[in-house]
């Protein structure tokens, strides 16, 4: 088991303690970050009231076009997600060829002529791969 990484079952005990040791659920989260152990990290910042590494995340979502890693973080810190940012999400997944990931970013937009450019892609690399 890698460094500081916890069993499923005792990670579940560690959040749901009553009176946990909030340092503790935050050191545990920026170690499963760094492990990029993202949904975990997650929640367990969320658990440890880590505001700072709520930010980094949703900072990671944004500067890495993972929309599902923005719109938690997002959610987790009560923020509303900005425009802009769906916009910068879209065009860097985009860039590096994460479609899929683009296309939700785009969608949140409502952005038809970007959708439709990415679909295209999506369908010409179907059919490349069943040729």
């Amino acid at each position: 088991m890698a460094k500081g990484i916890l069993s499923c079952l005792k990670k579940r005990d560690l959040i749901q303690e009553a009176g946990a040791n909030q340092e503790a659920l935050r050191r545990l989260g920026r170690e499963y970050m760094s492990q990029d152990r993202l949904l975990e990290a997650l929640e367990l910042m969320e658990a440890g009231q880590d505001r700072e590494g709520l930010e980094e995340m949703r900072e990671k979502g944004l500067n890495e076009g993972d929309p599902f890693l923005y719109r938690q973080s997002c959610k987790l810190l009560k923020r509303n997600p900005d425009p802009a940012d769906w916009l910068k999400i879209g065009e860097k997944a985009l860039a590096v060829g994460r479609y899929q990931q683009a296309l939700a970013a785009f969608r949140v937009l409502g952005d038809e002529s970007r959708i439709t450019e990415i679909e295209s892609l999506i369908n010409g690399q179907h059919r490349h791969a069943e040729s």
